[in-house]
Parts: C-alpha cells; structure tokens; sequence
C-alpha cells in the first residue's frame, strides 16, 4: 500500500518510535503528524492503496459524512469502473489512515503484484487524484452546483476465510468461477472454493452477497478470503 504522505523515521523521537513491524512504525509516525484523531491537523486525507485483487478503481469511504459521500459519488459519476466500498463496522473502532481526518476517503486500486507499477492504472489514479482536489477546490471557492450524482454504495458484511484443517493450513483456494468476480453477484449454490482434493465448497447462505478483495495475497495471512458486502443503491 502506499500512503498519501512520505515521513522519515527521524523527525519522530526515539521514545516514541514503535518497535514493531515497518508498517507499525509508520502507521504511529503518521498518526503523530497528522493526527490525533478527533482533532487532526489536516481538514482532509487522501488515502492510496493497491491491491492484487480484481477491484478496478475503489473509492473507500471513512464515514458517512455528507461530503464524503457526494465525493465519492462524483467520482463514481466520472468513470462506471469506480465503484464505492463501505467498510464501516458500527461499534467498531476505524483505525485506518483516513480515519484521522473527519473528511477523506481511500482510493484502492488493482488488481496489480506487490511493489510493481502498471502505467495504465498509474495514469488513472493519479486523474482520480487530481479530480478529487479540484472538487476540494471547487467546493472551498463556492463553485459546485447542487448536481446530486448517483451513488451506489458496497457495505462490508463480513470476512469469509479459505478451507483450512484443524492445523489452520490451507485445504482449497478461490474457485476459478468466482476467481477475479469483484462485485458480482454470489447467489446461493453458486461455487466459492475448490478444495485441494478437487472438491466444490458452494455458497450456502440465503442471500445473494457481492465479494470483495477476492483472494488478496497480503490477506492470507489475516485469514480473509474475500469480504461479503451487500449492494445498496442510494441514488439512480
């Protein structure tokens, strides 16, 4: 992932480094200048994440805000492969980047390997970017007219992890029919994992699901598989 912002180790004082993962440590250095949360030092944060799962263009919201979400639907409104995931747990504490700032959202994009560039996606975030402040810039100076755009809205469920023993070692993987299906339906009885001795593992719930970050590499070792969501259409 890669974040909107670049910090050095050394403008944080030793005592108050985290003395765990690099992503630990970055995650307390840009708390510390852009935050606290509740009162933080910017109005708001662009948040930049890649993914090696089938998400297109993904605009993530923070909260519920209504600018956020006239953002994200104007975003949307500019491209059919933007789409706009909620993953708000209510009662959840939101410790990601974004949430340091009451305005901001995510942009996630793939599918593409860890540490790797694609030109193609690479010019479209950055026209994403550059869309979003000129619509921060247009709304400071008064300039947005009162266009609602359509928005329809992805809401996080839950996790769903792949088949694993009793070891927690890994008995199937994605089934090649569900396999890059970002936000498509998964109905009832249709395919979900394909055990490594050849069997289907089918979806058994009642109600239809739209999965997200379908076999992410670097959710393997979170045991995510995919995240269920269900579609909400908020304006046509």
């Amino acid at each position: 992932p890669v974040t909107g912002c670049t910090i050095s180790p050394k403008t944080i004082p030793a005592k108050n480094r985290c003395d765990g993962t690099y992503e630990q440590t970055r995650a307390k250095e840009i708390a510390q200048t852009l935050g606290p949360k509740g009162n933080s030092k910017v109005d708001f944060i662009l948040d930049l994440h890649s993914t090696s799962a089938n998400m297109g263009f993904t605009i993530i919201l923070v909260n519920n805000d209504p600018f956020n979400l006239q953002l994200a639907a104007y975003l949307s409104s500019l491209d059919p492969l933007v789409r706009v995931y909620s993953s708000i747990e209510p009662g959840k504490e939101n410790t990601f980047l974004r949430s340091l700032s009451n305005f901001g959202c995510c942009i996630e994009v793939g599918p593409i390997a860890p540490a790797s560039l694609k030109g193609a996606i690479f010019q479209k975030t950055e026209a994403l970017i550059h869309a979003t402040l000129d619509y921060i810039e247009d709304y400071n100076n008064g300039k947005l007219l009162s266009n609602t755009y359509p928005l329809t809205i992805y809401h996080y469920l839950k996790v769903v992890d792949y088949p694993r023993n009793e070891a927690g070692e890994l008995e199937g993987m994605i089934h090649p029919q569900l396999q890059g299906r970002d936000y498509q339906e998964l109905n009832p009885g249709d395919p979900m994992f394909l055990t490594f001795d050849g069997t289907t593992i089918y979806y058994e719930e009642e109600a239809t699901v739209w999965p997200v970050f379908i076999n992410e590499v670097a959710y393997y070792e979170k045991g995510v598989a995919m995240c269920l969501t269900k579609k909400e259409i908020v304006r046509e």
